[in-house]
């Protein structure tokens, strides 16, 4: 059978090009061996960690990351028609696996979407819990987050607010703003790209906040920990989605 695979073809360089990923066909054996299965992509993941992560690879080769992908033939009892799966087999429209590399999902999502096993109930979820809980937040908190309307920062906002926190957020968009104040109910939210970030977060915290979850890195990185967080405030460093696409290493401005 004919399948499609997203390759690599070169290193990104700057902003990601249409020209460094091709859509490829490869044949797949048209019969099973025993153990084996066939499986079809059903939702593909799309991460930031795949932009600095591909450096350490050599392409051309099928394009990393996660997908949720579903049984459609099998020799492998372990795995009847139809099983769900999550697994890192890449940007695959169809592979064949033995089921070593294959973690079922085996809880009733109920009416949630499966997508948010990539989401929320997936990696991105796990990020944000446990990268809040390292904050060890109080009730009265305020938090400084920036990438608020990312799968990561989405959720670390309304863990922060369910723990009586109160959150300072900047996201890239209007949209993004009218989504996280008024559907996730973040206390403050700005578009970075209309405001002096520094100055708005002294405006609403002249004394300081005692927690910074990070997203972004760069600039923002410097300047809150140097002036905006509290003497034995706490942060969290997840993520630097302002330097992925740079070409050259930057030295931060002294703040």
């Amino acid at each position: 059978m004919k399948a499609k695979q997203w390759v690599l073809v070169k290193h990104f360089e700057g902003e990601p090009k249409d020209n460094d990923l091709e859509l490829q066909e490869f044949d797949l054996p048209d019969e099973l061996n025993d153990r084996e299965i066939l499986l079809e992509a059903v939702y593909l993941s799309v991460d930031p960690y795949m932009r600095p992560y591909s450096k350490t690879k050599n392409p051309p080769l099928t394009m990393f990351g996660e997908q949720i992908a579903k049984v459609i033939k099998t020799r492998n009892g372990e795995f009847p028609l139809g099983t769900v799966v999550l697994t890192m087999s890449g940007w695959k429209s169809h592979f064949i696996s033995t089921g070593q590399d294959l973690r079922p999902i085996s809880f009733d999502l109920g009416s949630t979407p499966l997508s948010y096993c990539l989401g929320t109930l997936g990696m991105p979820g796990a990020t944000a819990f446990f990268g809040f809980g390292l904050l060890e937040s109080k009730k009265g908190d305020k938090l400084i987050l920036n990438g608020a309307a990312g799968a990561v920062g989405s959720v670390v906002g309304q863990l922060a607010k369910i723990h009586g926190v109160e959150v300072i957020a900047f996201v890239g968009s209007d949209e993004k703003l009218n989504w996280c104040k008024n559907e996730l109910g973040f206390d403050h939210v700005f578009n970075y790209k209309k405001v002096d970030f520094s100055q708005t977060i002294k405006q609403l915290a002249p004394d300081g906040c005692e927690l910074f979850f990070d997203n972004v890195g760069g600039d923002w990185y410097h300047t809150i920990i140097n002036k905006h967080l509290k003497r034995y405030g706490k942060a969290t460093i997840c993520g630097s989605i302002e330097n992925y696409n740079d070409k050259t290493e930057k030295l931060c401005k002294l703040c």
